[in-house]
């Protein structure tokens, strides 16, 4: 299977510097709708068998911009691909967190990534030998990029996401999944 992942243009959340989380929709700021542009026609040329998107706004914004150059293409809103849940920290300002004592009721990093797990496993299920399209999140795409390669939470940090990048991946049933691109925004440049 190929699994072209992209996370959702810059959102008013991510120019104002405030935890969005699952907790906030998030609409696309001017330069994320610009942004989510480039992306549907940077992907215009592929041939998608299936689009998979988070249930929150800000994905599913972007993910227009991509249909309108695949209609026709099945899609399915999977909540497993919903951003990490930030609990009380959802609409507050960066700067006003602590993350020595963050609240009791932010999702860990590995709930997190058994979420993107499952999803991945409904994906493979459902489309073993085809090429998907997923629309997701900065937290949730690395918990993907790290499901994928076999690795545990604490790798995440390891992993860029930034607005409307593309990640490939190809998924083998002896699990040496490969990575073709990573965090490739070049659509962006001018």
């Amino acid at each position: 299977m190929k699994i072209i992942l992209v996370r959702h243009g810059e959102s008013m959340g991510n120019v104002e510097r405030m935890h969005e989380g699952c907790r906030v929709e998030g609409k696309l700021s001017n330069e994320g709708i610009s942004q989510a542009k480039k992306l549907g026609e940077r992907l215009n040329g592929e041939k998608l068998d299936a689009i998979f998107c988070s249930p929150l706004g800000r994905a599913k914004e972007t993910m227009s911009y991509i249909t309108k150059f695949h209609e026709g293409v099945p899609i399915e809103i999977l909540d497993e691909l919903k951003e990490v849940d930030v609990g009380d920290l959802s609409g507050k300002p960066f700067s006003e967190t602590d993350w020595d004592n963050p609240p009791d009721n932010v999702e860990s990093l590995e709930s997190m990534q058994k979420r993107a797990k499952r999803a991945i496993d409904v994906i493979y299920q459902k489309f073993k030998d085809r090429v998907v399209l997923i629309v997701a999140h900065g937290f949730l795409n690395k918990a993907l990029i790290t499901v994928l390669l076999g690795l545990d939470s604490d790798y995440m940090d390891h992993y860029s996401q930034k607005n409307t990048c593309v990640n490939v991946f190809e998924m083998f049933e002896d699990r040496k999944h490969r990575i073709r691109l990573l965090n490739c925004t070049r659509h962006l440049e001018d």
